[in-house]
């Protein structure tokens, strides 16, 4: 089976963790299948996640830093910008499209912002690094020439987590991060096998076992599954006899036993990855002592053990709850604009990523499919190019999902809580949530809570027309709705638009004044927003058209207060 491409133009800038560096340098690797990453021809639904990330290539092996702080247990070359680690941005920083002068500035970065850095691609000489922001309420992604002796960026010092080494510690840590902290020391993990490996990324990379797919497989915190990180066995490496990924997912408590900084790094390379996210013909080299870098922040087991075969500790395939918050526990989780394995693939979802439950389940070839809704961006954020969809970064995206494996009753989502701040007492976060969160959080439940109404400029470009039928016009068409209050009385960002209905007999009172503000969220009306999307078009889907119109904040009764 053929994949179409992802029909969306949404652009996914926040590169989560260390998913996969080929894929952020080139932008979306390809793939298909319900859970992400088989070659094209394949439509087989079993999981086959990325592992951790695996791509940066070296001039020469690099040395454990004899004079490393007591905190560190490696220190990256003089002059190394170590792949994944923070950069602080120095000076204003311009992002391009792809790895060279000619393509297009996608966006400008402020001076004093936390970057995710990757890579350098060798281009011409010239060394190309990826940016990619580290808040995804605020994201940016693109291509930049540094040097990284330069004062353009600095390296943020790692913050090394006390104790112990678990997985529950060293899943949040980037690959520098898990590398800086423990160098080669010996390290024992325990959790369960959740997810099979495989997949397909542009470009070559070098040992295949330690730098590629083979020899890789994920476990995860036994009590909390969507903190998980991948493992690595080499050729020569223990015998290692589980239970296969294909016939029982996630459920075997694992122990194994291991180290970063393999001396085997030293051999690793990634080569033939093309220098633009929608330009395949040219490619570049990555420089060697990323590449190297890379390999030395995977774990490398050297014994294991099974402690237990499972019977059920790890999630079990269940209906999923329309209305909540879910989060994949398997990478790649493949998004389809309608359910059954032929469904035009949208992308794919990372494992820890939330998605409200909008519907379902819908049968088809033999998987419950659900259709799910990323919780939304933050007020006065958006998303930029170049488009990446392995994994969806961007969190707008819109389509179905199988809820897991019914062979084998593993499930590849598992419920998550949601911080739901009290509006009133807590306007400032419940004017920053994301906003499709609120349908979570609230419901149509009415609430009250205390905002400013700024006024607006004479000059302010105001105007515009809708095309939709008036009865729903007021609730659909966002382009002509200029009713928004803020937390305070200065644009800080937290805000929150507010819809009349004209029937309603609301009238909001002269701007420039504090309002004590009484309404709900997904109002009846919402229902006939398929029906306007058909005469003006925001969507390609109707249903997200009714998503959208559930998500706006209907008023039911306002006053003049004072300041709180």
């Amino acid at each position: 089976m053929t994949e179409t491409p992802p029909r969306r133009r949404w652009a996914p800038i926040a590169a989560v963790g260390g998913v996969l560096l080929a894929a952020i340098v080139v932008g979306a690797a390809l793939g298909t299948g319900l859970i992400n990453l088989a070659p094209a021809a394949q439509s087989d639904p079993t999981p086959t996640p990325f592992p951790g990330e695996s791509p940066d290539p070296s001039t020469e092996p690099s040395p454990v830093a004899s004079d490393a702080p007591p905190s560190l247990a490696y220190e990256p070359p003089p002059g190394v910008l170590p792949p994944t680690a923070v950069v602080i941005v120095n000076e204003p920083t311009e992002l391009r499209s792809g790895a060279f002068d000619e393509a297009d500035v996608v966006t400008t970065i402020e001076v004093g912002r936390r970057m995710t850095i990757h890579g350098p691609l060798m281009v011409d000489g010239r060394r190309w690094y990826t940016l990619a922001s580290t808040d995804q309420g605020d994201p940016a992604y693109g291509h930049v020439e540094l040097d990284p002796a330069g004062d353009q960026v600095s390296l943020e010092p790692v913050n090394c987590p006390s104790g112990e080494p678990s997985i529950a510690t060293l899943a949040p840590l980037s690959e520098w991060g898990r590398l800086a902290c423990n160098g080669d020391r010996e390290i024992v993990l325990e959790g369960h096998e959740i997810t099979g490996f495989g997949g397909y990324r542009p470009g070559v990379y070098a040992p295949e076992w330690l730098n590629g797919f083979l020899g890789a497989f994920a476990i995860a915190d036994p009590a909390d599954p969507t903190k998980h990180m991948f493992v690595r066995v080499a050729p020569d490496g223990p015998d290692i006899a589980r239970p296969q990924p294909s016939t029982n997912p996630g459920s075997a408590l694992l122990r194994v036993t291991g180290h970063f900084n393999d001396e085997a790094s030293t051999t690793c390379s990634a080569t033939e990855l093309p220098i633009a996210p929608a330009d395949n013909t040219e490619t570049a080299n990555v420089e060697p002592i990323a590449a190297e870098l890379i390999c030395r922040g995977q774990f490398v087991v050297t014994a294991f053990e099974v402690l237990d075969e499972g019977t059920g500790d790890a999630p079990s395939l269940a209906a999923l709850e329309v209305g909540t918050v879910v989060a994949p526990v398997v990478e790649g989780v493949t998004l389809r604009e309608e359910p059954g394995t032929i469904g035009a693939r949208i992308g794919t979802l990372a494992a820890g990523s939330q998605n409200i439950v909008i519907e379902g389940p819908v049968e088809a070839d033999g998987y419950a499919w659900y259709r799910l809704a990323a919780i939304g961006l933050p007020p006065a954020s958006g998303c930029i190019a170049p488009v990446v969809t392995n994994p969806l970064g961007c969190p707008v995206w819109y389509g179905w999902a199988a809820a897991g494996d019914p062979s084998d009753g593993s499930a590849w989502f598992v419920a998550t809580e949601t911080d739901c701040p009290d509006p009133d007492s807590e306007t400032t976060d419940f004017l920053s949530l994301p906003f499709r969160l609120p349908l979570v959080c609230y419901g149509s439940e009415e609430i009250t809570f205390t905002a400013f109404y700024p006024e607006i400029p004479d000059d302010a470009g105001l105007g515009g027309a809708c095309a939709a039928d008036p009865s729903v016009a007021w609730l659909y068409c966002t382009n002509i709705a200029y009713d928004e209050v803020w937390a305070t009385d200065t644009y800080l960002g937290p805000q929150q638009r507010l819809f009349v209905d004209p029937d309603s007999g609301v009238e909001l009172p002269e701007r420039g004044q504090w309002l004590r503000i009484t309404g709900s969220f997904d109002h009846p009306a919402a229902a006939a927003c398929d029906e306007a999307n058909q005469d003006v078009g925001f969507f390609e889907d109707d249903g997200e058209a009714v998503l959208m119109c559930r998500t706006h904040f209907v008023v039911s009764a306002v006053e003049v207060t004072s300041a709180p």
